[in-house]
């Protein structure tokens, strides 16, 4: 079985400072349900975040989909 490595960037957050994307925590969890469908073994990787005051939420938002998936 093949195994992914998920890099998990919360500084993907509409409230980061160097936010693109503009996603919400939410959105980082239903992102996160969909991955862990995928049926394959997987290592993720936090890489960023830095609006502080949605690093907690934003993480068991994604945290909370993986196991519930």
């Amino acid at each position: 079985m093949l195994a992914g490595v998920v890099p998990l960037g919360l500084d993907t957050h509409r409230e980061d400072p160097i936010a693109i994307l503009g996603l919400r925590s939410e959105d980082l969890g239903r992102l996160a349900g969909r991955v862990a469908r995928l049926g394959r073994a997987q290592l993720h990787v936090l890489e960023g975040g830095y609006a502080l005051n949605r690093l907690g939420e934003s993480a068991v938002a994604y945290v909370q989909r993986l196991g519930s998936a």
